[in-house]
């Protein structure tokens, strides 16, 4: 007989192989579970970090649309700004020009109105659907602002204004969706 069988033939015997095979399958058990573990742990840091970098690039995203979008705002404003400015000088030449005859005046408003008018076509893309119009109408209003016809012709370019600076205002407000969703 050989040793094993020996060992099974007696009492304590047979427990005691039975023990031996029951700490045998527990240690290949918790063997097993802490390699399980390990697999599981490293793909739950690999995967972690990706979130993490996903997290990152849509925060960089965010940051940037956001900081464009102030940027259109200031731009929005400015243009705003020079469109009311310009349309106001052509009002005040038109009164001085009636009222004072003063040289001067005139000079200082229409240099500052030809700047008004020319920062409002440089910030129009020459694309947009009113700027012919809106030049048009700022060749008709700049070289002394005193049309027979001005109120008409300011009435018709706070038209145009008012559409150039609304269908900006809705690309910026897009642009502001667009971060949210």
């Amino acid at each position: 007989m050989g040793f094993f069988d020996q060992i099974w033939h007696t009492d304590g015997g047979k427990i005691a192989i039975v023990s031996l095979v029951g700490v045998i399958f527990a240690a290949v058990v918790a063997g097993l579970s802490t390699l399980l573990a390990a697999c599981l742990n490293r793909k739950s840091a690999k995967f972690a970090a990706e979130i993490s970098r996903g997290n990152a690039i849509l925060q960089a995203r965010l940051t940037a649309n956001v900081k464009l979008a102030e940027f259109r705002q200031q731009w929005i404003d400015a243009l705003r700004e020079d469109m009311a400015k310009f349309s106001s000088l052509c009002i005040i030449l038109n009164i001085t020009e009636r009222l004072e005859n003063n040289l001067e005046v005139q000079k200082i408003s229409i240099a500052d109105a030809v700047a008004a008018s020319q920062k409002i076509i440089l910030r129009i893309n020459r694309n947009d659907e009113n700027f012919v119009a809106l030049d048009q109408l700022i060749y008709k209003l700049t070289p002394s602002c005193n049309a027979e016809n001005l109120q008409d012709l300011l009435h018709e370019y706070n038209e145009i204004c008012q559409k150039i600076l609304k269908a900006e205002w809705d690309v910026l407000r897009d642009e502001v969706r667009g971060v949210c969703d």
